[in-house]
């Protein structure tokens, strides 16, 4: 359980459709962290190169460490550029050094998405490299591949008897490319297949989603069905990001829809609502044979180069009305943390 912190944090506690396990019952539990888009191109690439590679990740370290396992979203290639991190023709095109990858996973970082849109920004080089620096940290990658065929490996955690398989999917990449069946674009009949190969050999399916328009202030039809059709298929959480901006919780079926992180490693100073970021805290428990998910919690972080949770009581406030707009379940402040209390819902 978290202690108890000055800043909100936003709880959201599970019930329908599963059962909530009673706190007292944590002989097995799961807690797992995710997070939004990290870069760690650019000139943050080169702060890397120069040494500073605790930098990025200096204010959540502790936190992750609590943490059975840590999911983020890779937004930057990792590749060997010969100390280049962001084009010289276009500053939309970046990846992060070799380093990078060590940074990750001395960060208490396990798994992370690598389809997104700017999977391919260095090619089909910067795809197997992204894979290959990644395995060699012992990170686990999800979302392309090096497969001739096409075949994109889930990555599968598993802890305390429980097990979490994560897929991930992107509505799109920049540009458009031969390589591009090296990365896991969003299509219904590849959703199926690839949650039907681990359902029956994981607890829990993850689905990742990268999506939706940036800036925008929640999803458009497309995207919202998209996210919905993850769960029709067979995932039992929905972690989304792409908009850098953070949106609401959706209630889908009985299973959850973070319908957008936001940002963590992510510099947008120019941008509204994108200094400020989600990282969602699931907990599951195995109970009476069955794995539940015992609670969800959102905790708001001040993003940029080196993100913190030391965000001022007037942008959690600002936060936490955005979300309750943007949100299908109830969020009700207790203390200082804000739940769901989702009974009922299904009646």
């Amino acid at each position: 359980m978290l202690r108890r912190v000055r800043f909100w944090t936003f709880v959201l506690a599970w019930a329908p459709g599963t059962v909530l396990a009673q706190a007292a019952d944590t002989s097995a539990t799961l807690r797992l962290i995710a997070v939004g888009d990290v870069n760690l191109g650019r000139s943050l690439g080169q702060r890397i190169l120069r040494g500073e590679t605790d930098y990025p990740f200096h204010a959540l370290r502790d936190w992750f460490s609590g943490a059975d396992a840590v999911f983020a979203n890779l937004e930057s290639p990792i590749s060997d550029q010969h100390g280049e991190t962001e084009s010289p023709r276009s500053n939309v095109v970046f990846c992060a050094p070799p380093v990078a990858a060590d940074v990750l996973r001395a960060a208490g970082i396990s798994v992370v998405s690598t389809a997104n849109n700017h999977a391919a920004d260095y090619g089909a080089t910067g795809i197997a490299e992204t894979i290959a620096f990644l395995h060699q940290a012992g990170v686990q990658p999800v979302g392309t591949t090096v497969d001739a065929a096409g075949t994109f490996a889930p990555a599968i955690l598993d802890r305390h008897g429980i097990r979490v398989a994560i897929v991930a999917f992107t509505q799109f990449v920049n540009g458009r490319a031969a390589w591009e069946q090296s990365i896991s674009l969003f299509d219904s009949s590849g959703v199926r297949r690839q949650i039907d190969s681990v359902r029956s050999h994981a607890d829990v399916v993850i689905a990742s989603f990268h999506g939706g328009r940036e800036y925008a202030s929640d999803a458009d039809t497309v995207t919202e069905q998209q996210m919905r059709y993850l769960i029709d298929a067979g995932a039992d959480i929905v972690l989304a990001h792409h908009p850098h901006v953070a949106w609401g919780v959706e209630e889908y079926r009985g299973h959850l829809i973070f319908r957008s992180l936001g940002n963590c490693v992510f510099y947008q100073p120019q941008r509204r609502w994108a200094d400020v970021g989600l990282a969602a805290e699931l907990v599951w428990t195995r109970r009476d044979g069955r794995v539940v998910l015992r609670s969800a919690r959102f905790q708001p972080l001040r993003t940029g180069f080196q993100p913190t949770r030391d965000v001022s009581p007037q942008r959690q406030r600002a936060l936490f009305e955005r979300l309750r707009r943007r949100s299908t379940v109830p969020l009700i402040q207790e203390q200082s943390a804000y739940a769901v209390d989702l009974h009922g819902i299904h009646s």
